[in-house]
């Protein structure tokens, strides 16, 4: 029974969630939202030298 519980969970986790509209994001599905904002955050944000990655650079 736990198998088709964990079934169940991960598909609509990954088949439902990710294409429903959400009104929250601007009625965008959660993939479209994450598209749209990594996309707009990789042509404004700058890489920092000593930041690749998001790990801090202690030097």
């Amino acid at each position: 029974m736990a198998v088709h519980n964990l079934a169940l969970v991960e598909y609509i986790d990954a088949f439902c969630q990710s294409r429903r509209i959400q009104k929250r994001i601007g009625y965008l599905s959660p993939t479209e939202f994450e598209e749209t904002n990594y996309a707009d955050r990789a042509t404004t944000e700058p890489v920092k030298p000593g930041n690749v990655g998001g790990a801090l650079c202690r030097c």
